[in-house]
């Protein structure tokens, strides 16, 4: 029986096997179904970039985890761009999680070595918004998800208005071919803060 959080990953990994359908399918003109075959031979590699990841133990890391377990076991290849292949230093506040310097160039220098069919942004940090920069200036469609009450969490800690936080990442996510949520009710949250995607 799977767990909770073993659930989530392979959720999270089929959605993304989807979303990657959707995106050839918003490319190609052709409907997905005869490309499932063609997605479990051609399309190899996925590249996922995060600001979240080991040694950090949270619900962002230990979902990516079982999602790249998951996408591993259905025969991708799976690259992760993270804090740990750059210059970082640890988050004001939060010195567990470490804030890669990287921008769009080094970023992008990754990307590049790779060559992967599908870019998926797991999070809206220094990594992520390189990535999303790099995404934007080669017209490479990618998608995103939300983890966290960011802007809630941001408010306990500084004087940040909501409305605020929220207008930011609406703008992260909104280049987003599609974005990735938990759960339902996250989902209507963020379409009340004006996500759509």
């Amino acid at each position: 029986p799977f767990t909770a959080i073993q659930e989530t990953g392979l959720k999270a990994a089929r959605h993304l096997l989807k979303t990657a359908m959707e995106l050839s399918e918003l490319f190609s003109g052709t409907n997905p179904q005869p490309l499932n075959l063609f997605f479990r031979r051609a399309m190899k590699r996925i590249a996922i970039v995060t600001d979240a990841w080991h040694p950090q133990i949270n619900g962002v890391v230990t979902t990516l985890g079982r999602t790249i377990r998951d996408l591993e076991s259905f025969g991708y290849l799976v690259k992760i761009i993270n804090p740990l292949l750059f210059k970082s230093y640890p988050c004001p506040s939060y010195p567990e999680i470490n804030l890669s310097v990287a921008g769009p160039k080094s970023v992008g220098r990754e990307l590049s070595q790779f060559r992967p069919h599908s870019i998926h942004i797991a999070t809206e940090g220094p990594l992520g918004w390189a990535a999303r920069s790099v995404c934007k200036k080669k017209d490479f469609p990618f998608s995103t998800s939300y983890h966290t009450r960011f802007p809630e969490y941001v408010r306990l800690r500084w004087p940040v208005p909501l409305a605020l936080s929220y207008k930011v990442l609406r703008s992260f996510h909104k280049a987003a071919a599609k974005t990735m949520v938990a759960t339902n009710g996250l989902k209507k949250d963020l379409q009340k803060w004006g996500f759509n995607n």
